[in-house]
């Protein structure tokens, strides 16, 4: 099942060390770039009953979606004969709009629960507000997989090239800065983490 935790890598924290806002960047930064998961950031708010029932339906999706790269077999998760962001694992990142007022203010945030789903390098986040039940939350998920990049975005989107730079283990950081930079920012960055 879910539980909420400062670090999920270090579940044995039961608070959250000083850093945790600039680890979390960092974290999330690290899931885009490196192409090689399916990311969704959430904004919820303490005391928020439907913010509350959504976290099962993220266990469960999780569970899922572990099990189905499970069933292909650990090699196919990650195969480059597969841009699907379907065929790769699930992160969630729930964030409380308490801690992050200014990025939720800047990113338009207005209702709890209010989910971005990221979709492949170039293309933009699938915005989508309120409850989501475990169909629905399938459902966003096989959309942000299709929706292509935006016209805009530079020419790495192609898939012989996402194939190579996940093989890799790069994705095109110039849409991750340019998409998060102030994400970055409100952390407590400086400097962007990578050159």
């Amino acid at each position: 099942s879910a539980e909420r935790v400062p670090n999920p890598s270090k579940p044995e924290e039961l608070s959250a060390s000083p850093g945790w806002k600039g680890e979390l960047a960092a974290s999330f930064t690290q899931a885009l770039t490196s192409g090689q998961e399916q990311v969704v950031l959430t904004f919820s708010r303490t005391g928020c009953p439907w913010c509350d029932r959504q976290v099962p339906v993220f266990g469960r999706a999780l569970q899922l979606r572990a099990s189905e790269l499970a069933a292909l077999g650990e090699g196919a998760a990650t195969a480059s004969s597969s841009d699907s962001l379907l065929r790769m694992p699930l992160r969630i990142f729930s964030l409380d709009v308490s801690e992050f007022p200014d990025l939720a203010q800047s990113l338009g945030i207005q209702a709890y629960p209010t989910h971005l789903f990221m979709g492949a390098p170039g293309a933009p986040a699938n915005m989508v507000k309120g409850y989501l039940s475990d169909e629905q939350l399938q459902d966003a998920l096989r959309q942000a997989d299709a929706t292509p990049p935006s016209p805009s975005a530079p020419p790495t989107s192609t898939s012989n090239q996402k194939s190579k730079l996940r093989a890799n283990g790069k994705a095109p950081r110039q849409l991750v800065r340019r998409r998060f930079a102030g994400f970055w920012r409100r952390m407590g960055k400086r400097v962007w983490p990578f050159r």
